[in-house]
């Protein structure tokens, strides 16, 4: 079956000389692997060159259910950018939100919403003029939501904050997976929090730094297997 669907780019890898195992997020089957093989038009660089990580996509492919690597056919650009492969923030950004992506949907289902989501927030990334230190923060937050690990806010201003249940309590979780004092505080600010209130957050760079590695803690505890993130550090140089 040939289908056309938007589509995110993540991840490529050499397949052979002429081609590429491409890793993208469609709108219409979810994570998809395809192989991508160059043009001998001379037109084939102009063609990888819509592969960069979340490039924003219109895909025409082949679609067999019974294989895990389809065909692509046709590939665009279906909404351009502006200015994220060029600003050195942004790009330290896109770079960390394309890693989270790769290792927290590797098996995934259509998910309109998802794919949404994930569209909306690289566009609005684009466009930000300015206030974007914290905008990976809100994106992991929003995220949870579409895993199924969404916490319920802190209504009761509990002290605490238990990982594993996603809840706020007000007495110490028995267990080591869970924040407190100040930690619940920040974490909680992050909840409900859409990116067009990001200036409401005021983190500064050890605030900042620390909320993330505890974004990242409650993503272990309920993601199995979820590896180091490579890009933080880049975050962390990027934003000191």
């Amino acid at each position: 079956m040939l289908y056309t669907t938007k589509a995110i780019a993540l991840h490529s890898v050499k397949y052979s000389d002429n081609s590429l195992i491409v890793t993208m997020l469609t709108k219409q089957f979810g994570r998809m692997a395809y192989v991508f093989r160059k043009s001998k038009k001379g037109t084939g660089g102009n063609r990888a060159a819509c592969l960069q990580p979340l490039n924003l996509l219109e895909v025409t492919a082949y679609h067999n259910p019974k294989k895990n690597i389809q065909h692509l056919k046709e590939i665009s650009i279906a909404t351009p950018y502006s200015n994220i492969h060029t600003n050195a923030e942004k790009m330290a950004i896109a770079m960390f939100i394309s890693e989270i992506i790769n290792k927290s949907l590797r098996q995934t289902e259509k998910d309109e919403n998802l794919f949404e989501f994930i569209e909306n927030a690289l566009i609005c990334l684009d466009n930000k003029k300015k206030n974007i230190a914290n905008y990976h923060l809100i994106f992991l937050m929003k995220l949870t939501k579409f895993l199924g690990f969404e916490p319920s806010p802190n209504d009761l201003n509990y002290s605490y904050f238990d990982q594993i249940s996603g809840e706020f309590a007000a007495k110490n979780p028995q267990h080591d997976h869970f924040l407190e004092k100040e930690a619940v505080t920040n974490f909680n600010s992050l909840i409900n929090k859409d990116f067009e209130q990001i200036t409401e957050l005021h983190f500064n760079r050890k605030t900042r730094n620390a909320t993330l590695e505890n974004l990242l803690d409650f993503y272990r505890v309920h993601l199995p297997d979820f590896p180091q993130i490579k890009s933080v550090e880049v975050l962390k140089e990027v934003f000191d």
